[in-house]
């Protein structure tokens, strides 16, 4: 269990992690917070004007209490927490040790997540297996988190969405989109047998290329183009 301490306008609550939605609400609306879980940052750099300490005792307490960023919320660990009380804790913590996962929401999402499968394409009777690269993973990620961002804030009344404005406030934009997606297509790239090389360019370098790809034919060509006296 994962203790924490807020103050807000000369009151504090002293409360420990997971608890129950309805009653965490309660207790923080008792010392001025009436907002949504989600709207309180884990963190002393906030609008609202509180203060809040945690106290992190045991191992999986630490290892969870490592991962938490500025943007977290107490409601993403409330509901970690609770996740994590219904498993063994043994096995929990060894899960959680040797996460990569640098927060508490890729945390949740990981431990939660069903076993992993490879992706597969049924053709002609045959399956192609079809492996994912890190880039693709971090754009699943991001629409994920998307989704997850605009359900929550749907639950919360509000109806009409901007796919930037979410990117925005998941500390994200066009430009990393476009940059996930470069890395991805050459990540694919670089697996392909016939590719000799794939060099990745600076997005901010205007008129520059991406993408070169050099291929085991044009190797070939540019040697024969040369014997034949020829110049492109």
């Amino acid at each position: 269990m994962i203790g924490i301490l807020i103050k807000n306008n000369e009151k504090t609550l002293f409360t420990g992690l997971p608890k129950e939605t309805e009653k965490l609400e309660k207790q923080l609306a008792g010392i001025g917070l009436n907002v949504p879980l989600q709207e309180v940052n884990l963190s002393n750099h906030n609008d609202i004007g509180y203060e809040l300490e945690i106290y992190a005792q045991s191992q999986i307490d630490m290892e969870v209490a490592s991962r938490i960023i500025l943007h977290d919320n107490i409601g993403q660990l409330n509901d970690l927490m609770l996740y994590i009380s219904q498993g063994d804790a043994d096995k929990m913590y060894d899960r959680i040790y040797e996460s990569c996962a640098e927060n508490i929401t890729e945390l949740y999402r990981e431990l939660t997540a069903p076993p992993k499968i490879e992706n597969t394409l049924a053709i002609e009777l045959q399956t192609l297996k079809v492996p994912i690269t890190e880039s693709e993973k971090r754009f699943l990620y991001v629409i994920s988190a998307a989704a997850d961002r605009i359900a929550t804030f749907a639950h919360l009344g509000n109806r009409d969405f901007t796919v930037e404005d979410v990117l925005k406030e998941l500390l994200y934009d066009f430009d990393d989109i476009k940059e996930i997606i470069r890395d991805s297509i050459s990540e694919i790239l670089r697996t392909k047998p016939d590719i000799k090389a794939v060099e990745v360019s600076n997005l901010d370098i205007p008129l520059q290329p991406e993408i070169t790809v050099t291929t085991e034919e044009t190797e070939e060509q540019t040697a024969d183009e040369e014997l034949s006296g020829l110049s492109l």
